[in-house]
């Protein structure tokens, strides 16, 4: 199957929706400039962040509800005014393309800084617009398995990280990670079902190390995606796994990382003929 404009809009669309979604359920917890209405930024030991701290941009969002609003209307604008440049295939989509990774790494960077967000949960929305930065089949057939590269060395490296680590080696990991991640709640939520299924995973470790097992299993799965893109199909529908039981034992939300899937999608289809090895006309 050949590449062709078409699949490009269709990546576009699909990238759109993901993030539609995600910026919806942060919204409705409340997980945007808007809804915090930040006093105060975290520091930590992140070069990006802290990079970005010296324009001083932070301090004009603290307080200012009038900066936050502008600044969580351009993060839902720009991803939306890509995707209609793609799909209408304007010259000023190479800008806007460039615009809303930059726009959605001082975001990420920022709003980290003032929730328990990781910055790491919005690595896809600045990723993925490079894809759209080329008026090139040939580029963004590049750029789409470099992207696919790049997610299976990330989430490989997680696997590989459990492992250095030994936490792959000790039954009570997993227990002690829900104990240590779920310990507020507990506490405040004694009686709430989901806490009696959190603690009968403590008291049972060997059926959260289960979940544990399973989880780095996943991880290191996608390693087959170095040497092949046979198995995509399966990859996707493990990704999906991880994070529905990611969001259901340890309420992390890696679901902006399901753009990358694209990747894995839209991988099948090439920019030659496989019979006769020569360029054929791949536009739309």
């Amino acid at each position: 199957m050949l590449l062709t404009n078409k699949h490009i809009r269709q990546f576009a669309l699909f990238y759109c929706g993901c993030f539609i979604l995600n910026f919806s359920w942060l919204a409705y917890n409340r997980i945007t400039f808007v809804g915090l209405q930040p006093v105060f930024f975290i520091s930590r030991l992140d070069f990006t962040r802290n990079l970005l701290m010296l324009t001083d941009l932070q301090h004009l969002l603290l307080g200012n509800s009038i900066i936050c609003w502008l600044f969580d209307i351009i993060y839902v604008g720009l991803p939306v005014l890509l995707t209609i440049a793609v799909y209408k295939d304007v010259r000023s989509k190479t800008l806007i393309a460039i615009c809303t990774a930059a726009f959605s790494l001082i975001y990420g960077s920022f709003i980290s800084a003032v929730c328990y967000m990781s910055p790491e949960l919005f690595v896809g929305f600045i990723f993925i617009p490079i894809l759209f930065s080329t008026d090139s089949l040939k580029t963004f057939y590049y750029y789409l398995h470099c992207l696919r590269f790049l997610f299976i060395l990330i989430f490989v490296s997680a696997g590989l990280w459990k492992i250095k680590q030994a936490g792959l080696f000790n039954i009570e990991e997993m227990a002690g990670i829900l104990l240590y991640q779920h310990n507020g709640y507990i506490i405040s939520n004694d009686h709430d079902w989901y806490t009696r299924i959190i603690y009968s995973l403590i008291q049972y470790p060997a059926i959260a190390y289960l979940f544990y097992f399973i989880g780095t299993c996943i991880e290191l799965l996608f390693v087959a995606g170095l040497f092949t893109r046979k198995f995509d199909t399966i990859l996707i529908v493990a990704f999906f796994l991880f994070i529905l039981f990611d969001l259901l034992l340890m309420r992390i939300n890696y679901f902006s990382w399901t753009a990358f899937m694209g990747c894995f999608y839209f991988s099948k289809f090439h920019l030659y003929d496989d019979r006769n090895d020569e360029n054929v006309n791949v536009s739309a």
